[in-house]
């Protein structure tokens, strides 16, 4: 049983995914919401692969971004544990998740979420990767659930209900079923041989409000791992990874558009995958990539998918197992 509670505010702005824990569940409890105001970003339309021209699609809103939300508490012989994770939304095109879905452990946990006991005071708490709980398997937030988390209550004493507090969580949004946001980048006449970084320094601003600059094209898995070899059914295709300067997203996916007579070209699991990049400069975003060679060396890419990130806080109360 779920009950919400509207309350005014949200922003939007970045963060990743875990895991949880199987064991005995007992019963689940009525879980309050307090939720922000959130605005749903707005998109165009686009088409992956072959160019095809289609009347612009807007998604319908997703106005809650709780609504897609699962929890329960349940206890096992070590204590208390809070079980989480996010079911699809009735828009196709939009979800919700928890922040570095990408990877786990999740570096900035203890950032993205707090958990208060019944008289306000924060308790120490601990990620479990679910696959060692077997959350996967055993369900106990019901089917259809992705991004699962899992929290250990470190205290052995606690006194509820508990409230979760989650600082940020991600807006996915999936453009595959759409077109126009598309863009061209075009490289110097070597490209991709004989250096790894391939400068482009282009600021691309077809998602309102969000502008971001793709810095560079990284060749190092063409000419290091491939030795220059192009692959693909015709050994016309190239892999690397776009480096995006890109405040407030999470990921950014790209894809080539690619002409008719030239599908048959593109390998079989060509795609990649998309994280953050700290380490090498602010609001960095790698994107993997699969090129085909082209004469001219301009390319036309467009934007796929795209995760933004959003601030709270959200609150979520759940009652201790009887």
């Amino acid at each position: 049983m779920l009950r919400k509670i509207v309350s005014p505010l949200l922003l939007i702005g970045l963060i990743l995914s875990a895991c949880t824990q199987a064991p005995a569940v007992k019963a689940q409890k009525d879980v309050l919401f307090a939720q922000q105001d959130e605005r749903v970003i707005s998109f165009q339309t686009l088409i992956p692969t072959e160019r095809i021209e289609t009347p612009e699609v807007t998604p319908a809103p997703v106005d809650d971004p709780l609504s897609s939300l699962k929890g329960i508490i349940v206890e096992d012989e070590e204590g208390i544990l809070l079980l989480l994770g996010f079911v699809n939304t009735p828009n196709a095109a939009i979800n919700f998740q928890f922040p570095e879905s990408y990877q786990f452990p999740h570096e900035h946990i203890q950032d993205d979420f707090r958990i208060l006991d019944g008289n306000g005071a924060a308790l120490e708490f601990e990620e479990v990767d679910p696959g060692e709980l077997n959350l996967y398997a055993e369900n106990p937030l019901g089917e259809g659930i992705f991004d699962p988390r899992a929290f250990r209550i470190l205290q052995k004493e606690v006194q509820g209900p508990l409230t979760l507090e989650m600082v940020n969580l991600i807006q996915a949004v999936n453009l595959a079923e759409q077109s126009g946001l598309s863009f061209t980048v075009e490289f110097d006449a070597d490209f991709p041989l004989g250096k790894n970084n391939w400068d482009v320094n282009q600021t691309i601003d077809l998602i309102p409000d969000y502008p971001f600059t793709m810095k560079y094209f990284d060749a190092t898995v063409f000419n290091d791992y491939n030795q220059g070899k192009y692959g693909g059914p015709q050994n016309t295709f190239l892999f690397g990874t776009y480096y995006l300067e890109a405040a407030g997203f999470e990921g950014v996916t790209f894809s080539q558009i690619v002409p008719a007579e030239r599908q048959e070209e593109w390998p079989m699991g060509g795609g990649g995958a998309e994280q953050a990049c700290p380490e090498m400069f602010a609001n960095c975003i790698m994107s993997d990539a699969g090129l085909l060679k082209t004469g001219d060396n301009v390319y036309e890419l467009q934007i796929t998918a795209y995760r933004l990130i959003l601030h709270g806080p959200w609150q979520a109360k759940f009652d201790l197992p009887q």
